[in-house]
C-alpha cells in the first residue's frame, strides 16, 4: 500500500493496511470513463479496504487533498 498511499503514518494508514471489509473505504482508481453529461464518471479500481456497492456514489480526492 505504501506505493499507492503517500500520506503520513496514522490510524487511517494502519486501518487500510489491514485490508478489512469493515475498514475505511480506500480504492486505487485506475481508469475513469465520463458519462454523457461529462459531470459523472464510471470508475475502475482496486479496493484495498472497506466495502462499496454497485451504484454507490463516492468522491474522488486527488493528490493535493
Amino acid at each position: 500500500i505504501n506505493k499507492f498511499y503517500q500520506g503520513s503514518n496514522s490510524k487511517f494508514k494502519d486501518d487500510i493496511l489491514k485490508g478489512s471489509a469493515s475498514g475505511p473505504l480506500y480504492i486505487n482508481t485506475v481508469k475513469m470513463f465520463h458519462q454523457k453529461d461529462c459531470k459523472n464518471f464510471d470508475v475502475f479500481g482496486r479496493v484495498f479496504s472497506g466495502t462499496i456497492h454497485q451504484g454507490q456514489k463516492v468522491r474522488i480526492f486527488g493528490e493535493a487533498y
